[in-house]
């Protein structure tokens, strides 16, 4: 059932009190129910009694951190409550590791209310209703790749989807963070033929890391009416708990 911002259960936790009440006024303005932990430990017990949808949490707490909290959420369950993090300080690698285990967005502090609204809006929705909406205007640049099956390219490390989006290997011309990018994807055999879409790049790996090839994680905000159900079905039948695999 689509739910509305006053539908929404939302659990803030901060080891600052001030922002605690001023997020709280500024969410419960719009009818949202609305909890506040100030660490992990204080959120798993509020969590325990009540059904949140959205915890929104700063990472670097006392007692329990935010990592924690998501590590255990996730858990239980990848897809419910959704999870953003809200963060003074991110590098590439962490945004990283963060979509990796699962969150569903990531914030800058001083936090931007509208977006953290909106953000609110989409992580709550069905992959079928954020993914039906084509975009305004057209991406700056369009990744194309003709990959083996999924299964293969998974295997290789050419390509992985997660709950949210996806990995995909490239070597050179990396778009930057926050850009977005159209993607045309095709697959020689298997459940899935076809990836076609728009999204945002999220993380991006220049080099080869260990085990992890270059490449862009990328958040998928459209995808076409030809692959979309095919897609979501694929991702239904993963049971991942990334959100952008690495």
């Amino acid at each position: 059932m689509k739910k509305t911002m006053e539908d929404l259960v939302i659990l803030l936790v901060d080891d600052e009190p001030a922002l605690l009440n001023l997020l709280s006024v500024r969410l419960g303005i719009f009818g949202s129910q609305i909890f506040t932990a100030l660490n992990g430990e204080e959120a798993l017990r509020i969590l325990e009694q009540h059904s949140v949808d959205i915890i929104i949490s700063d990472i670097h707490m006392p007692f329990m951190n935010g990592l924690e909290l998501l590590d255990i959420v996730k858990a239980k369950d990848p897809r419910s409550p959704s999870i953003l993090f809200a963060t003074a300080f991110a590098d590439n690698a962490e945004i990283e590791s963060y979509y990796a285990r699962g969150i569903d967005g990531v914030f800058s502090k001083p936090i931007d209310t509208k977006a953290l609204l909106e953000a609110a809006r989409q992580v709550t929705k069905r992959p079928e209703e954020i993914w039906s909406t084509p975009p305004a205007g057209n991406a700056p640049m369009t990744l194309q790749r003709n990959l083996p099956s999924y299964a293969s390219a998974e295997k290789t490390r050419q390509f992985a989807l997660g709950r949210r989006g996806f990995f995909l290997s490239l070597k050179e011309s990396h778009p930057e963070v926050h850009t977005a990018v159209a993607f045309d994807l095709t697959f020689e055999s298997g459940t899935i033929s076809k990836i076609q879409g728009t999204g945002w790049v999220r993380w991006t790996r220049i080099s080869s890391q260990k085990d992890f090839p270059s490449g862009i994680g990328v958040e998928i905000s459209y995808l076409s009416d030809e692959c979309r159900n095919q897609t979501i079905s694929q991702i239904d039948s993963l049971r991942s708990v990334h959100s952008i695999p690495r």
